[in-house]
């Protein structure tokens, strides 16, 4: 079983350059077979981590990274600001999507297998700014009776400045797109992405690609 770490970023680069050496020492020492995608956002819009994720599987899945895609393999969707300290990552024997948090919140570090993130269609694209993207995912999982699953475990978030609240799109009309992706999911996700390549660079070793949404 491969383990597929997609993280997604814009304006990190110093917590970048950290989790780009400490995570894959990391994988080592647990001896897991891994790759690690990397994916910056490069376009002057809010942020929008659900379609990096969206668009880092997508060139996964097409080949464009050099990694061949199983969909029994899983998918890792890793935050850059977030230090490993104890964490199992191991899925063996598990049916359902993991998320590894020191909270009863969904998110952190969340792995699905391949065929359980394309059968909710990824996640929305229509979620700029922080937040929300994974009350959609949860809503998703749901609405295809997909089991969820939480493990403790000891991630250490690397100090940064607060975020630019300015960037948080409206509550409300994030909380009503949630509601209508309860039957409507496959309106937006993997199967309507749009993007452009700008480069490919690498950071310790790992590739990191360079998108515009």
């Amino acid at each position: 079983m491969k383990y597929n770490f997609m993280i997604p970023y814009r304006d990190m680069e110093g917590y970048l350059d950290i989790i780009s050496s400490k995570l894959p020492s990391y994988l080592d020492e647990q001896g897991i077979d891994y790759n690690i995608i990397i994916v910056e956002q490069e376009d002057g819009k809010m942020f929008n981590l659900g379609k990096l994720i969206n668009i880092a599987f997508d060139l996964y899945k097409k080949g464009e990274t050099g990694y061949e895609y199983n969909k029994d393999d899983v998918l890792i969707w890793y935050p850059v600001d977030c230090a490993p300290v104890d964490i199992n990552f191991d899925m063996k024997g598990s049916e359902s999507v993991v998320y590894c948090a020191d909270d009863p919140w969904y998110g952190k570090a969340v792995s699905y297998y391949n065929w359980a993130f394309e059968k909710v269609n990824g996640f929305g694209n229509e979620y700029w700014g922080h937040g929300r993207e994974d009350d959609d995912m949860f809503v998703r999982l749901g609405a295809c009776n997909v089991k969820v699953e939480r493990r403790e475990c000891n991630l250490s978030f690397i100090p940064h400045a607060p975020r630019d609240t300015s960037h948080r799109a409206h509550s409300s009309d994030k909380l009503l797109l949630k509601m209508q992706r309860l039957h409507n999911y496959m309106d937006s996700g993997l199967n309507n992405l749009e993007y452009s390549i700008l480069d490919r660079t690498t950071i310790n070793g790992i590739d990191k690609i360079r998108v515009s949404l």
